[in-house]
């Protein structure tokens, strides 16, 4: 069953008007649900539109990452890790600060991302100062 399709750039699957003003696309088909172009210069046309768009979406994503969105330590994170310890947004190490050692958990990690736990947690001077933690409580 074939159906003419109009794309206009406000349609907010496809095309946004937010990169590019492409007015009104006409000359698409769908033949059993695939698009069909009257021209390889639509096609073309359509493809460069929808790869702008893209492109368009990842720098914003990317620019309120950096500028506008604000990452915490979440609470959560806390669950099985009694070593873990937030205060004023800034991750500590319990277990590394008793024992001595010099990292980022004992220094402050300022760097709100559970990644930069899992990394801390499976760090040999982590394991080393958990082993002698539990070595003196048992």
């Amino acid at each position: 069953m074939d159906q003419d399709l109009h794309f206009k750039s406000t349609h907010k699957n496809e095309l946004s008007s937010n990169s590019h003003d492409a007015g009104e696309w006409t000359g698409f088909k769908t033949v059993d649900g695939q698009l069909s172009f009257e021209s390889m210069d639509q096609e073309a046309a359509f493809k460069d539109k929808l790869v702008a768009d893209l492109v368009a979406k990842r720098k914003a994503i990317a620019y309120y990452d950096k500028h506008v969105r604000k990452r915490r330590p979440q609470e959560a994170w806390k669950v099985g890790r009694p070593w873990l310890k937030i205060v004023d947004d800034i991750m500590f190490c319990e277990y590394c600060s008793e024992d001595g050692v010099t990292c980022s958990f004992t220094e402050g990690c300022k760097v709100a991302r559970l990644t930069s736990v899992k990394i801390h947690e499976q760090s040999e001077i982590h394991r080393i100062a958990r082993a002698k933690r539990e070595s003196y409580t048992q």
